[in-house]
């Protein structure tokens, strides 16, 4: 997993209608805050102040990518998302977004749960690139 690009906390990439912002890193995981860029910014007790431009990161989710892992399972991802977002299709473009930006290949043997408040669907990839699974 090549997290070198990520030592700030202005670094992320594009994933779905988000932005995934670093967080923080070890050597084999990284985490990113899920979330958008905009210019309002809210307070509890007092109307909301509009900035000149888009400095402000609302987060909505998060993920936590640990790769490569030990055993047969080498990639795993927990991923907190909206609703609306646990649909198939959606969860697919989140790993392929995530694997793509830490070099990770996307035929690796992998593990991804995605949560929201109420709910856990996943997503497992346990046969290798060398048709090998740990699963019977």
């Amino acid at each position: 997993m090549d997290t070198s690009g990520f030592s700030n906390t202005r670094d992320g990439f594009p994933i779905l209608d988000f932005v995934a912002q670093f967080v923080a890193k070890t050597d084999t995981s990284v985490s990113f805050h899920l979330g958008r860029w905009g210019n309002t910014l809210d307070f509890a007790d007092s109307p909301p102040m509009q900035l000149n431009s888009p400095s402000v990161f609302t987060v909505f989710g998060w993920i936590d990518v640990h790769h490569p892992c030990q055993g047969h399972i080498k990639a795993r991802i927990r991923a907190l998302l909206s609703d609306d977002l646990m649909a198939f299709e959606s969860q697919r473009e989140t790993i392929h977004a995530v694997f793509d930006a830490l070099s990770i290949p996307r035929d690796e043997t992998y593990e991804a749960d995605f949560l929201t408040s109420d709910n856990q669907q996943a997503i497992h990839q346990d046969v290798d690139r060398d048709g090998m699974s740990d699963r019977i």
